[in-house]
């Protein structure tokens, strides 16, 4: 399983973290007894889904233009030309 993200609601001096996991698993954790609070499963989204997410909100800014991803092979690649 491959942590994908990891989250402290309450900064440094909590003692939660959540992480979202590559197995559609967000998981609470305390951070003082080390113990697994909570888990919450989340279905990955169809792609009708998502395409009808970015047909509501537009195009994505990008801030990163300079990043190896960002070429022109890469995006053609993404966008299937």
């Amino acid at each position: 399983m491959a942590v994908l993200a990891v989250y402290s609601p309450f900064g440094r001096e909590g003692d939660q973290l959540i992480s979202g996991a590559g197995d559609q698993m967000i998981r609470i954790w305390r951070v003082k007894d080390m113990g697994k609070r909570e888990k919450i499963e989340v279905v990955k989204p169809g792609d009708d889904e998502i395409q009808e997410q970015i047909d509501k909100r537009g195009p994505l800014v990008n801030y990163s233009k300079d990043h190896c991803l960002n070429t022109e092979i890469a995006l053609r690649n993404v966008k299937g030309n």
